[in-house]
Protein backbone atom coordinates (compact mmCIF):
# COMPACT_ATOMS: atom_id res chain seq x y z
CA UNK A 1 0.00 0.00 0.00
CA UNK A 2 1.29 3.46 -0.75
CA UNK A 3 1.55 6.21 1.54
CA UNK A 4 1.20 9.93 1.65
CA UNK A 5 4.92 10.25 1.46
CA UNK A 6 5.21 7.74 -1.86
CA UNK A 7 2.01 9.95 -3.10
CA UNK A 8 3.90 13.16 -2.24
CA UNK A 9 7.41 11.82 -3.88
CA UNK A 10 5.97 10.58 -7.07
CA UNK A 11 3.99 13.87 -7.44
CA UNK A 12 6.83 15.62 -7.10
CA UNK A 13 8.62 13.43 -9.70
CA UNK A 14 5.82 13.91 -12.21
CA UNK A 15 5.93 17.66 -12.00
CA UNK A 16 9.79 17.75 -12.00
CA UNK A 17 9.68 15.07 -15.37
CA UNK A 18 6.95 17.30 -16.92
CA UNK A 19 9.03 20.10 -17.06
CA UNK A 20 11.71 18.00 -18.70
CA UNK A 21 14.01 19.11 -15.29
CA UNK A 22 16.79 17.18 -13.62
CA UNK A 23 17.05 16.80 -10.14
CA UNK A 24 19.80 19.39 -9.98
CA UNK A 25 17.60 21.73 -11.85
CA UNK A 26 14.86 21.22 -8.98
CA UNK A 27 17.14 21.69 -6.96
CA UNK A 28 18.75 24.71 -8.08
CA UNK A 29 14.96 26.36 -8.31
CA UNK A 30 14.12 25.14 -4.70
CA UNK A 31 17.18 25.78 -2.87
CA UNK A 32 17.01 21.95 -1.68
CA UNK A 33 19.83 19.27 -2.52
CA UNK A 34 19.64 16.74 -4.63
CA UNK A 35 19.93 13.82 -2.65
CA UNK A 36 17.42 15.13 -0.25
CA UNK A 37 15.01 15.53 -3.58
CA UNK A 38 15.90 11.88 -4.35
CA UNK A 39 14.94 10.33 -0.98
CA UNK A 40 11.74 13.01 -1.13
CA UNK A 41 10.77 11.11 -4.64
CA UNK A 42 11.05 7.81 -3.49
CA UNK A 43 9.17 8.17 -0.50
CA UNK A 44 11.91 8.03 2.01
CA UNK A 45 11.51 11.12 3.26
CA UNK A 46 8.83 13.43 4.26
CA UNK A 47 8.53 17.59 3.77
CA UNK A 48 8.16 19.92 6.53
CA UNK A 49 6.01 22.57 5.54
CA UNK A 50 8.62 24.87 4.60
CA UNK A 51 9.76 22.24 1.82
CA UNK A 52 6.85 22.18 0.86
CA UNK A 53 6.43 25.88 0.09
CA UNK A 54 9.96 25.65 -1.61
CA UNK A 55 8.84 22.99 -3.83
CA UNK A 56 5.27 24.81 -4.93
CA UNK A 57 7.51 27.62 -5.26
CA UNK A 58 9.86 26.54 -7.70
CA UNK A 59 7.00 24.54 -9.72
CA UNK A 60 5.11 28.16 -9.99
CA UNK A 61 2.02 25.98 -8.58
CA UNK A 62 0.19 26.33 -4.69
CA UNK A 63 1.21 24.08 -2.14
CA UNK A 64 -2.46 22.18 -2.19
CA UNK A 65 -1.80 20.95 -5.86
CA UNK A 66 1.31 18.74 -4.77
CA UNK A 67 -1.30 17.03 -2.27
CA UNK A 68 -3.88 17.08 -4.95
CA UNK A 69 -1.27 14.92 -7.47
CA UNK A 70 0.03 12.75 -4.48
CA UNK A 71 -4.09 11.70 -3.64
CA UNK A 72 -5.13 11.30 -6.84
CA UNK A 73 -1.90 9.36 -7.44
CA UNK A 74 -2.93 6.79 -4.61
CA UNK A 75 -5.10 3.97 -5.23
CA UNK A 76 -8.58 4.16 -3.25
CA UNK A 77 -7.95 1.51 -1.02
CA UNK A 78 -4.92 4.10 0.64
Amino acid sequence: MEDLAQAFGAAVRTLRQERGWTQDDLADASGLQPTYLSDLERGTRSPGMTTQQRLATAFGVKVWYLFHLAEEGRSPES
